[in-house]
């Protein structure tokens, strides 16, 4: 029973969270795949774990502390979730530029392996060309 009141009772956000955390375990067992570049993994498992933070402190200040009965627990959780935004957004900041690296460098390499295939076929043609006269 609660002693006091709070934004949301906790048999509604509990669900949320549980729900959160599985998905987060979920895509935390996917970023372990061979496919996903070593960077990329770092990047988007540290997004999770403040993400997780976050949402726990979150859920504490929305659905356990009041803040007519607990004050300071009540400020703290919603301080560890205002601090943690920005550690979140850089995070997802460092993924995006990463992710256009990543993209960029995809793009020379095929850029450079159809620059070669014309070569080799403007080479072939020349050849072609002598061949027959």
């Amino acid at each position: 029973m609660m002693l006091g009141e709070i934004h949301l009772h906790p048999a509604i956000t509990a669900p949320i969270v549980v729900l959160l955390g599985v998905l987060a375990a979920g895509y935390w067992r996917r970023l372990a795949r061979a496919s996903v570049p070593g960077p990329r993994r770092r990047l988007r498992r540290a997004g999770l774990l403040v993400g997780g933070v976050a949402t726990f402190a979150g859920f504490f200040a929305i659905s356990m502390f009041d803040p007519d009965h607990r004050p300071t627990a009540y400020l703290l959780a919603w301080l560890v979730v205002a601090i943690l935004l920005l550690p979140a957004v850089l995070l997802a900041a460092a993924d995006a530029i990463f992710t256009v690296r990543l993209h960029q460098r995809s793009l020379e390499r095929r850029l450079a392996r159809d620059a070669q295939r014309i070569r080799r076929a403007v080479a072939a043609s020349g050849a072609d060309a002598e061949r027959s006269g």
